[in-house]
């Protein structure tokens, strides 16, 4: 499952989740799409920012 994510600039980016089973997968990506996509948002947001931010972390 490949969420594009496009934000307010216009920027374009995708995260793709996967399975060994597809079946398996097709039926809790349904279940969970919401929260497969606010993930992938997150994580779009969190890669965007400077590596200096993450850095503090480390």
């Amino acid at each position: 499952m490949t969420i594009p994510i496009v934000d307010r600039r216009g920027h374009v980016a995708a995260m793709t989740f996967a399975a060994r089973e597809p079946s398996a997968f097709r039926r809790v990506a349904e279940r969970y799409e919401q929260a497969l996509q606010f993930m992938a948002m997150c994580f779009h947001i969190h890669v965007r920012r400077p590596i200096e931010w993450w850095t503090a972390f480390c």
